[in-house]
């Protein structure tokens, strides 16, 4: 397969490449992904023609245009209650650097039921924080130490 060009007018060589004809790639004037969408919303279609190449493209790209329109709605939405919801339990967070809402629920989250614990700094007694690890006994070494063999120089090899 030779390369295909895009929406974006690029050169791409895959097998998922949008195939537009040049009539209809023409019609799409909007740059970049959300203004391509938007155009392709408002596309007019003559369901009398539905059988040419160039209306059933108008079609399939008015629909996918419609349905990402719908679905940038409903991610806003859903960001604009997850935002409430942040402020409401979490408002502390939000104000350290790099944090926004989209972050700031994840160590809640991650929390789960142990939400309780979650503030404090101190490791409780079911915590693998709490359970120390042994020191390890020291044992002889089998050679002698780093200063007594870094003494002597390394033999030439052959």
């Amino acid at each position: 397969m030779g390369p295909v060009t895009t929406m974006d007018g690029s050169a791409e060589r895959t097998a998922t490449t949008l195939r537009l004809p040049a009539e209809v790639r023409e019609t799409i004037p909007g740059r970049g992904l959300t203004a391509k969408a938007r155009d392709c919303a408002t596309f007019e279609v003559d369901t009398d023609r539905i059988g040419e190449a160039a209306q059933a493209a108008h079609f399939a790209l008015r629909s996918l245009g419609r349905r990402i329109a719908m679905l940038d709605t409903e991610i806003r939405t859903l960001d604009e209650q997850l935002a409430v919801l942040v402020h409401d339990v979490a408002p502390s967070t939000i104000t350290l650097n790099g944090v926004g809402v989209q972050h700031a629920p994840q160590p809640l989250t991650s929390a789960g039921e142990n939400i309780d614990h979650f503030p404090t700094s101190a490791p409780s007694r079911t915590s693998a924080a709490s359970l120390r690890s042994p020191r390890p006994t020291a044992r002889p070494s089998g050679t002698a130490s780093t200063a007594a063999v870094t003494a002597r120089p390394t033999e030439r090899s052959t």
